[in-house]
């Protein structure tokens, strides 16, 4: 189950360096503050996902951050934070997209940490329901990669597993211009 996932993967919590406040956990409130939010663009945050946040909170499993709903007070902890950041980067005129996919429908809950990678879901569109893609926020960069088809896979075979290896996805940095 979700509350104990770490312990059922051998996953132990590092303790907290001095002086600094635990992650905060997400409390149900928050989570009803949140789908609330969302409700416009019919999406609901996956219940694998919310357990686990009110179960462990936020912060870096294995190669991933993973942020969290944090209700009325939103930090950079907040996956909102992130998913606003990025659509507001997403729909500048200057910034460039190549492909077809709808970037700026991405619920972003995760960083991968190597890569420098973003891990979302996309709302709005059918075919992707409850789909994780891994994408990168750069100009000009290539489509979005399905890694995982709920939030308990991606756990298992993203943020602690090898998949993220074994697919060779990695970020791709913008081709030169010809000269």
């Amino acid at each position: 189950s979700m509350e104990t996932f770490l312990e059922d993967n051998n996953i132990a919590i590092r303790d907290i360096p001095f002086g600094l406040a635990p992650a905060n956990k997400s409390t149900p409130e928050d989570v009803e503050i949140v789908n609330k939010e969302f409700e416009e663009l019919e999406f609901t945050l996956p219940e694998d996902y919310t357990k686990f946040c009110i179960a462990h909170g936020g912060g870096t499993l294995g190669r991933t951050k993973i942020f969290i709903p944090q209700g009325a007070m939103m930090t950079a902890l907040d996956l909102r934070f992130q998913t606003y950041r990025l659509k507001s980067k997403f729909n500048d005129d200057e910034f460039q997209i190549l492909h077809s996919f709808p970037m700026k429908n991405f619920i972003v809950f995760a960083l991968d940490v190597l890569e420098h990678m973003w891990f979302g879901w996309v709302y709005g569109v059918e075919k992707h329901k409850g789909k994780i893609f891994c994408f990168q926020e750069d100009t000009r960069g290539p489509p979005p990669t399905h890694v995982a088809d709920s939030f308990t896979e991606f756990l298992e075979e993203v943020a602690i597993g090898d998949r993220m290896v074994e697919d060779q996805i990695e970020r791709l940095l913008e081709p030169r211009e010809e000269i």
